[in-house]
């Protein structure tokens, strides 16, 4: 019983600089909203691999078993160190658990999935081992991501996300893809886009060079899609606006 108290802990600690940077920036056109962003926008992995998945981006592959979910993704997690391919897996692990979450079964594997994710947070913060700080602020995002498509979705375990994705952005604030994974998965629903999310996209679009093409694709396919723009160059100058 000692791990939950040293978890909501390590949730409050200061997280970094980067909080500082949300404090002036202020949106500069409407939001050309296409739905919750960590369920509704699947993320290109390339050829990683992730969980079996339906061709459309949204439907799950007929015939998974529920019961592989979590094994499955918690191998793949292990395995990749690409924060996208950690998005993706557990957008495509809760919306499984998500949509059968009406039944005991789905409900106890969701629950659970969240359970093994905080375990892995608890076991950075006792362990003696030296992870990287990469390693660390993907074992947060996984946490926080999670949490945020079960919010987003409206069904499963509704827990905040917003502690578990600061700790990520905070390790590893020049990581492009994890400033993209806190902004989509850190969304509220219930708030116009407020200057969080738009501070990480901002920060996600200048770490996309020309060298992070999958970067660049999943920030156009998302970031893009939110707010209406069709090019890197125009998505860039948007974000940075009143910058």
């Amino acid at each position: 019983m000692i791990g939950i108290p040293l978890l909501g802990l390590a949730l409050l600690l200061p997280a970094s600089s980067f909080e500082r940077e949300t404090k002036d920036f202020a949106f500069p056109d409407r939001l050309a909203f296409a739905g919750p962003p960590a369920v509704c926008f699947p993320l290109d992995i390339g050829k990683a691999k992730s969980l079996p998945w339906g061709e459309n981006g949204w439907d799950g592959q007929k015939g998974y078993a529920l019961t592989q979910v979590i094994p499955d993704t918690l191998v793949i997690l292990e395995k990749s160190s690409e924060p996208i391919v950690h998005m993706e897996t557990l957008r495509r692990a809760c919306l499984y658990l998500a949509r059968s979450i009406d039944n005991r079964l789905g409900d106890a594997l969701a629950h659970q999935l969240l359970s093994h994710l905080k375990s892995r947070v608890l076991e950075t913060l006792w362990s003696k081992s030296k992870l990287s700080q990469h390693q660390q602020a993907l074992i947060w995002l996984d946490l926080g991501y999670a949490q945020g498509v079960f919010s987003q979705y409206g069904k499963g375990p509704q827990e905040n996300p917003a502690g578990a994705l600061a700790k990520a952005a905070a390790l590893n604030p020049q990581d492009g893809a994890i400033r993209l994974g806190v902004a989509l998965a850190g969304w509220d629903l219930r708030q116009p886009f407020d200057n969080p999310p738009r501070v990480h996209l901002l920060a996600a679009a200048k770490a996309a060079g020309k060298d992070q093409p999958l970067l660049r694709r999943n920030l156009l396919a998302t970031a893009g899609a939110l707010l209406g723009t069709d090019s890197y160059d125009e998505l860039l100058a948007k974000l940075s606006r009143s910058e």
